[in-house]
């Protein structure tokens, strides 16, 4: 099997660099060590060549990483070596963003400990122009008394804003949006509402919608419904009884 040759090698400052090998910076005026990493020195018959390796760009339309292809400089006869770890790399950065399991528990209960009513956190993730997925799913809506079956079809995008939406249940429980403007929270809101269980839209009204101003805006961006979590008991048990995910 090849190995890839050694490249560096660490030092400790005031140590001089082992035979073959020179400081990846040099001192400074006064002496003093710059770098505790040494660099081979390589051999005047060293050759190089160039490789096309992939290198992460960004999540698709359907949440899976995407790769773009670049042009690096190797050591000749390292070629499969160096392409593995570009590999493995780009593996690791797509993973890491474009990956759907995040935790989901919301900032405080839509309903107080002691009534425990179902609720679904709906979790959406940003999306860029293109419809590309450009982070994790850490956007929630809570939907309290949603209907008991894992739904098939996610929610629509929609823009996330400082226009603030309350639509309050008959039990007085609320599904709160934060939208870019009152279309955008409506339109979502609307889609919510056939998934909330009939009877309890029965005497339900629109409480707020309006801009609120906060401290800190809400970043106006598109987002996509990604996951959906089901919690059949409320607060009784922070593990869903059901996961969906687009």
């Amino acid at each position: 099997d090849s190995q890839c040759p050694p490249t560096t090698v660490n030092r400790n400052p005031g140590y001089n660099c082992p035979p073959g090998y020179l400081p990846l910076n040099p001192s400074d005026s006064t002496g003093g060590e710059v770098s505790s990493v040494c660099y081979l020195i390589p051999p005047e018959d060293v050759q190089f060549t160039s490789i096309s390796v992939p290198v992460f760009a960004r999540c698709n339309v359907n949440g899976f990483p995407e790769n773009d292809p670049e042009i690096v400089s190797v050591i000749a006869g390292t070629e499969a070596c160096e392409l593995l770890k570009f590999f493995q790399l780009a593996e690791i950065q797509g993973n890491a963003t474009c990956n759907q399991d995040v935790a989901a528990i919301p900032d405080s209960w839509l309903i107080r400990p002691e009534y425990h009513r179902p609720q679904v956190i709906y979790q959406f993730a940003e999306v860029d122009q293109s419809g590309n997925i450009t982070g994790a799913p850490k956007y929630p809506i809570t939907v309290p008394h949603h209907l008991a079956a894992k739904p098939t079809v996610a929610l629509p995008n929609y823009k996330r804003g400082n226009w603030e939406i309350i639509f309050v249940l008959k039990d007085n429980s609320k599904v709160t949006i934060h939208s870019l403007d009152e279309e955008n929270g409506m339109s979502i809101l609307n889609a919510i509402k056939l998934r909330i269980i009939p009877s309890y839209l029965v005497g339900a009204y629109l409480s707020k919608s309006c801009l609120v101003v906060t401290d800190t805006s809400i970043s106006q961006i598109t987002v996509k419904n990604r996951m959906a979590k089901y919690y059949s008991t409320g607060t009784k048990n922070v593990l869903p009884n059901w996961i969906a995910k687009w």
